[in-house]
Parts: structure tokens; sequence; C-alpha cells
């Protein structure tokens, strides 16, 4: 299935984290089952038009956007003793009379005076309306007392996983809360609730089944890339799935892509699929493993080089070791990133890459710029290649805060004439995901590293 978010109210119906499971998720299963769902069932009157059978077809099809559509109540129902004729049922929140239902179409004469030779009589109809009815929202609020100030109104999807983060005066109804998500919601098996925040360097999060299946290996798909992994596991967002595809769709067929964070791969793998070549590395051993099978789910393997290893070091492996001549990084670690931008110090070599702008020589009696502030100038033919860094933010100016962050961590100026910061999504009250873009300064690229200092008289 598809990852996206899923809101109850159109739950098809009217109007290496640590994993707490729940006795096998069997106790959630019955705890939740034990609500009767009869309580829901209330008689609902609806106007009923009678024609021949004959004419039934040609009637649906003049009306059938106003036809009666419960799951559990036919819109057609026969007539006791009249085997020639029909009854066709309406929604009442649509049309509740006969003059409802000319006034829906007074606009259109000659099919007002089709229908109208057609019809025999009209009658009122009691239908009985239950649970399956009800969208998910409208069941909660019979089942959890007012008390509950707020009722959960989405949740994330990750394949069949329905991923909550349920408000503490929740938590007591949390089975049946899951119970009536698998109910409204057929593509979903697995529900679970985040019992705690992202506190590990893998980025997973403590989390507990509530409802369904003890099944968390989900497969995603997203813009015709294929994703298998453990949710439980790895770091994995679907509220992210339209900034993947904005990212990617920023490169070119034949530039090198390099992804300092690339978890399961969601930004590496289409941004291959697109032609570029990728070098992408996660710390979390099973992001990598998973990586590498998604590799070769999607037919990626000889087009990724991929790697399991601390992001600085990724970064400067990649440039100064393997010399590759990278035209984007990629750092999606929003807590975090910002202060992996030192890695890019001094990291490129002078030979590969060109300055961007060339440092004026220092004017007769002017005193030299000191050893620890001078930079190489690059000589190479690549041009310094553009850092999208993820960030956030709850500054009232996010811009001067963001850049501020990412200049004391690069040790240097970025161009504010070509810097961006865009925003991302909202992700907390107060709290804003940003992304940071910038072609690396050649002061910060060709930098004189520490070592390179000490051996200058």
């Amino acid at each position: 299935g598809s990852a996206c978010e899923q809101w109850w109210s159109s739950g098809g119906s009217v109007g290496c984290g640590s994993m707490r499971r729940v006795a096998g998720s069997a106790a959630a299963n019955s705890a939740a089952a034990a609500f009767d769902r009869s309580q829901f069932d209330h008689a609902v009157k609806v106007l009923g038009v009678a024609v021949k059978a004959r004419d039934l077809g040609e009637v649906i099809r003049d009306l059938k956007a106003w036809t009666l559509r419960f799951r559990t109540a036919k819109n057609v129902v026969a007539v006791e003793g009249k085997p020639d004729e029909r009854v066709l049922l309406f929604d009442p929140e649509q049309v509740r009379t006969e003059g409802d239902l000319r006034e829906k179409l007074k606009d259109q004469p000659q099919l007002l005076e089709r229908v109208t030779s057609a019809l025999l009589r009209t009658e009122e109809h009691q239908v009985t309306v239950g649970y399956r009815e009800l969208t998910a929202e409208a069941v909660l609020r019979r089942l959890i007392p007012e008390s509950v100030c707020e009722i959960p109104s989405s949740f994330e999807m990750i394949g069949h996983v329905a991923h909550l983060n349920l408000r503490d005066d929740c938590l007591p109804y949390k089975h049946i809360i899951g119970q009536v998500i698998l109910d409204k919601n057929s593509a979903i098996r697995t529900v679970v609730n985040k019992t705690g925040t992202i506190s590990n360097e893998f980025r997973t999060f403590p989390m507990e089944i509530i409802a369904g299946e003890d099944d968390l290996e989900v497969e995603v798909r997203e813009y015709g890339a294929l994703f298998r992994f453990n949710f439980a596991k790895v770091y994995w967002n679907s509220r992210l799935q339209d900034e993947h595809k904005r990212l990617v769709d920023r490169f070119k067929a034949g530039q090198v892509v390099v992804d300092a964070f690339c978890g399961v791969g969601p930004f590496a793998i289409p941004a291959a699929q697109r032609g570029c070549v990728v070098h992408a590395s996660d710390l979390n051993p099973e992001s990598y493993a998973a990586l590498i099978r998604n590799l070769s789910l999607n037919k990626l393997s000889d087009k990724v080089c991929a790697s399991n290893e601390d992001a600085r070091k990724f970064i400067r492996n990649t440039l100064l070791e393997e010399r590759v001549t990278a035209d984007h990084f990629i750092m999606n670690l929003p807590a975090t990133a910002l202060e992996f931008l030192d890695a890019f110090r001094g990291a490129f070599p002078p030979d590969l890459f060109r300055s961007t702008l060339q440092s004026p020589p220092a004017e007769d009696g002017e005193a030299a710029e000191p050893a620890n502030k001078r930079a190489r100038h690059g000589s190479g033919q690549h041009p310094l290649p553009w850092v999208h860094c993820y960030c956030f933010s709850n500054a009232e100016n996010a811009r001067a805060d963001i850049i501020k962050r990412a200049e004391s961590a690069l040790g240097g100026s970025l161009d504010d004439a070509t810097a961006e910061v865009r925003l991302v999504r909202n992700v907390a009250p107060n709290k804003n995901m940003y992304c940071l873009h910038f072609t690396v300064p050649s002061s910060i690229a060709f930098a004189i590293s520490s070592a390179a200092q000490a051996e200058e008289p």
C-alpha cells in the first residue's frame, strides 16, 4: 500500500527502537473486541421512489448521485405483492422529500420530465444504520468520555501499519482506538502507538502494538520506488513522501549525489532511478541492511555505492580518499545534521574542484591573512557541490537562526545571496522542519587543515 497520512473521517465510511508487544498483541485484540458494535444500531427514515421494474435502470442512472449508499442497506427494495415494481431509496443527507428531488433537477427540465413520468409514487422507508456506517471519529466520540478533550484525528500509515502518537488522556482507551482504526481501514492490519521520543543515534523510537497483527515488516511504494523494512528498527517518515520527490527533482541524470544519513533509501533510490550516481551511508546496521535489500528490489544494486558508517567519516572519506566529485550532498538528520557540516571544512581536493571566488591578494603594506584563515584555491574542473541540510528551528527568524548555526559548524560564512532556507513542514507547535540549501564556499572547501597549518613556518 502507499504511504500516506490517513484522516479517520475518510475511512471508507459516511460523514532499532524499543518495541513493546502487548502479549503478542492478543491482549490488545481481546480488549478491543469486547465493545459491543450493536450499540450503534439505529433507525433512519429515508425517501423512497416507486417505479416500474423496467424503468429502474434508467432512473438509477439519472439519480445515482443522490441514492442511498449505506453499507448495511440496499438502495433498491422490492414491493410486496407487486413484482413489477421497485423502490429506489435516497440518501437522507441529500434528499428527504419529493420537493428536494425536484429542486435537484430544476435546472435539467428534460431529466425532470423523464423522472416524473417514471415515478409512480413516493413513500417513506426505514433502514437500520449501524457501526459500519459511522466514521472512526463518530464511533470514538460515542465510546470515549467527553472528559477526554481531544479525540485523535489522524495517523501516519506505513504499509499495513498505522502509527499513532496518542495523548496521555487517550491512553486508557488505546486498544479501543486501535480496533476502530482496524475496522474502518481495510488496508491496515497493525496499529502501533509511539511510547517515547527519538532518543538514539539510529533515529528509532519506542512503540507498542495496540491492535491487530504482530507484524512490523512493511512494504511501501513512493513514486515508483519500492521499500521493505521493519518499522520498529529503522527511521521512516511517510509525511516526507512529497519532500523526497521535491528534492530529487532538483537532480539531473549523471550527477553524483552523496546521502550521508540515507536510512532505507527514500532519497538514494529515487535519485538512482533518475540516473544519478549515488553514494549512500547510514550508521544504523538495520537501515543499511534494508537499503541493500531495497536496492536489489529496485534493480539498482550496481547504481548505488552503499556503506554503514558515521556521517562525518563517510563525507570526508568520500571526498578525500575516494575523491568523488560530488554535485549534491543530502543531510537528512534534522535534529543534529547542522552539527555535521564541519566535515566539509578542508575536505575538497583542490586539484578536483574549482574555487567559486578567489580571495584578492594582499595590498602593499596590508598584513597577509593569517594561516588559520587562509584557504587554498581549487584549480580543478568540478564545481563545488550543493548541500541540502535538514534541520529544526523554533526561532521567530528561522533563516537567521539556521544560517548562524550552519556557519558556526562550518567555521566560515555562507553566501547570503545563494543560501536558501525552505520550510518543509510543521512538526509540532512552535517547531518547524526546514531545509538549508547552499553551495559549499571556497573558503570552507579548501580551508587549510590544522595539520597543514602546523607544518607552516
